[in-house]
This record gives structure tokens, sequence and C-alpha cells, in this order.
């Protein structure tokens, strides 16, 4: 049996598309390689150079690149076997997508995916980190809807930080607030079992008024690693503060491991 193609599709150039391949509706197709039982949903665009491995999915509407400064100097994009990448993601010229990648709907991929690992978001991040950390276990059941209290309040007042000494980057994570919460802020150190608490007073430009302000930092590696990292896995930031999250996660992941 060989590959199905539903019309109307624009396939053109010299294609060579492996048996059980399903290619939907008004896709644009030109000198590619598609290799065998892949699913290629509607509307898809794949430019000439572009090597797809066996069992592939591609959601409706992705769109392939090959020419990434547009002055035709062409670089094709390899999807190897078993990578799944969903609706309306865009994929970069000369992009590397690893066997059994996942592409989350929408995203915009700038760089090569790992093998196995999940990308979303524009520009396209890992979410799937997991297992480069120790666990985060609650020492007591109670201390869950602390636990919870404690993502709401970085999600509005907390930071993901990276600072250049020299060669070096330091990373760290901290809150900084009015000094009326001084209580929360030795209530969540509390909980972490780390980190240092600054004061700082500062004159406003409103007023010039001093601000007093309380600061919590954790910048030492190993709580880094062993107790924040694994917190905000487990436990989930929200909105602009996730996306800041998993950033600065991806840069410290691949600057100390």
């Amino acid at each position: 049996m060989g590959y199905k193609i539903w019309k109307p599709s624009n396939i053109w150039g010299n294609n060579i598309i492996g048996e059980y391949t399903t290619i939907g509706a008004f896709c644009d197709i030109g000198n590619a390689v598609i290799g065998k039982n892949c699913k290629i949903q509607c509307h898809v665009s794949i430019p000439p150079m572009t090597i797809i491995g066996d069992e592939v999915f591609l959601g409706p509407g992705v769109r392939i690149a090959n020419d990434k400064k547009m002055d035709g100097n062409l670089k094709g994009t390899i999807i190897k076997k078993g990578a799944k990448i969903g609706m309306g993601a865009l994929i970069g010229a000369g992009i590397i997508i690893g066997r059994n990648a996942i592409i989350g709907a929408g995203s915009v991929v700038t760089k090569n995916i790992p093998a196995g690992e999940t990308w979303v978001g524009s520009p396209a991040y890992p979410i799937d980190l997991r297992s480069k950390f120790p666990k985060f276990e609650l020492k007591k059941m109670v201390d869950i809807d602390f636990a919870n209290f404690v993502v709401g309040f970085v999600s509005g007042e907390g930071y993901f930080s990276e600072q250049k000494n020299g060669k070096y980057i330091c990373f760290g994570f901290g809150i900084e607030v009015n000094y009326r919460d001084r209580r929360t802020i030795e209530k969540i150190k509390e909980f972490f079992e780390t980190g240092h608490i600054y004061e700082r007073r500062r004159k406003t430009l409103v007023n010039k008024l001093d601000a007093h302000q309380i600061i919590y930092q954790v910048k030492d590696e190993k709580s880094l690693k062993n107790i924040i990292i694994p917190f905000f896995d487990n436990f989930l930031l929200k909105g602009n503060k996730k996306i800041q999250y998993l950033r600065w996660r991806e840069n410290y992941l691949n600057y100390k491991i």
C-alpha cells in the first residue's frame, strides 16, 4: 500500500513519501523527504530540503521554514522519528527536532530540540526537565496549603535572576516586598529552610520618602538545585512568572549540568 494525499494539495518537485503516510488537504510540499506512517494534517507547509522521519505527526497549519536570513541560502529542517508537532507551530530553518520530541500548538521553534523533550511557547522552551532534579517532598501534608500560597505570592512578587560575574553567571531566586510583609517572608524562609533575608531603604521619586523593603534571596547552588527548582517543578507558577521561571531553569540547566 502506498501513501494517501487528500485533494486539493500542492505537491511539487521530486518528493519521497513513505508507505502508509497520509497528507491532508491544502498542503504545500516540495522536494522533501517524508517517512513511513506519518500523519500530516491540512494546511501544512513543507519546503525543499526538509527531511521527516517515520511516524511523525504534523498538526494542522504547521509551517516549516528553510531560509533563515531570507537571502536564498537554504537550510533544511530535520524532524526525526516519532516527533509530534502541534497545530500552528512554526519551525525555523535548519532546525533538528529529536526522536519522539513534542512541540506544543502555536510554538515558535528557534533552536534544536533534544530527543524525548516537550517544548512550548514563543520562542519555544522545554517544560519536561524534572528528571534532572531531585523530587521536592513536603515534610507534612498540612504544608500543601502554604505551598500553594507560596506559588501565588511568588507569581506576583518573586523573581529569578541571572547576573554575570566575570566569566561566571550567578543564578538566584528572590522575593522583594514592602516591609509590612516581613512576617510572610520569614514564614517562606522557614518553609524552604534556606536563604537569607535583607532589608533595604531607598528614596522614592514621588515623595522622596523612604521605601522600606524586605528581600528574601536564595543564591547557593545546592539550595537552588535541591529545593527551589524541585519545588517550582511540582508547584507550578502562574502567568508570565511561569514562563520566566521555565526560561531561567533552562539557562540554569544548560550552564550548571
